[in-house]
């Protein structure tokens, strides 16, 4: 396989792979929940910034991995990996949302 058949492949995921690792490292490592968080939301309180930091890096790396599968099931079915990422980007919605209504509380 050619450099340009792997990335008419694997581009999309691994361009998701990367933004994903990148936000990680902002809210995880770096705590700057402002970089995830809307910036008309009320600010978390200090003490909940690390726990609401680590739960979101979670989520992040979900999503890598869903993007990963992605890529892997892109080798056996295109249809398979768009309906595996709508699914995975379906729980990913219902997980974010989870999150942000128990901290803003």
């Amino acid at each position: 396989m050619s450099f340009d058949q792997l990335w008419d492949i694997f581009g999309i995921p691994v361009l998701i792979l990367l933004v994903c690792l990148y936000y990680y490292y902002r809210v995880a490592v770096n705590h700057d929940i402002d970089a995830i968080r809307g910036k008309y939301k009320r600010p978390l309180k200090p003490e909940a910034k690390e726990l609401y930091a680590k739960e979101a890096g979670k989520l992040l790396l979900l999503f890598a991995a869903g993007a990963v599968g992605m890529a892997l099931l892109s080798l056996v079915s295109p249809y398979a990996a768009l309906a595996e990422v709508i699914a995975v980007t379906a729980v990913e919605v219902v997980l974010w949302r989870r999150l942000n209504q128990r901290f803003e509380r």
